[in-house]
């Protein structure tokens, strides 16, 4: 178990969640653009909460059962989003890549910068053996972002993403430990 996560690339700190960042991730998560690509949302208070205290026990578990974290600009201590590592319900030693940034946030290469960063923690301190993430087939920036990170397509997850009440197939991008 490794407990408590801090990262810190160039720009960004990533930590674990505090009781003190309920209202960012609230806007974080409220925001529909935000959470467009996103299994969930837009949030209520309540179920940001609930998204907080899911982090919290998974990070409290033993074994850990998630890395729900969240991510600070450096230089400002402003929350500027969430990301993290889920681990799979099929394979304790594959997690499930997720990163969400505030809209203000996107395309500044952030995503580039913090990805590589999770995915050493992923093969180091946590010890996973696959790190993949799900893409909604529509999220293209993601999908290129993925690639450039060296994530490789390995096929598709059915059922994964609810549009106007159909589900969808997400997009599964993976990378093995070395």
């Amino acid at each position: 178990m490794t407990f408590p996560v801090g990262i810190r690339t160039l720009r960004l700190l990533v930590r674990e969640f505090s009781v003190n960042d309920a209202e960012n991730v609230f806007e974080l998560t409220s925001d529909s653009d935000v959470v467009r690509y996103l299994e969930f949302g837009p949030t209520s208070r309540a179920e940001a909460q609930g998204l907080m205290d899911f982090a919290v026990g998974s990070s409290l578990s033993v074994p850990r059962t998630g890395y729900g974290l969240v991510i600070v600009k450096y230089d400002t201590g402003s929350l500027i989003g969430s990301c993290g590592l889920q681990v799979s319900d099929d394979d304790s030693h594959t997690a499930e890549l997720y990163v969400v940034f505030r809209r203000d946030r996107w395309g500044q290469g952030l995503v580039s910068e913090l990805v590589p960063a999770l995915i050493s923690l992923a093969y180091g301190a946590a010890g996973f053996d696959c790190v993949y993430g799900v893409v909604h087939p529509d999220n293209n920036a993601s999908i290129r972002m993925l690639e450039r990170v060296r994530m490789v397509s390995d096929g598709t997850i059915p059922d994964v993403f609810e549009n106007d009440g159909r589900w969808r197939v997400g997009q599964r991008y993976a990378i093995l430990g070395s």
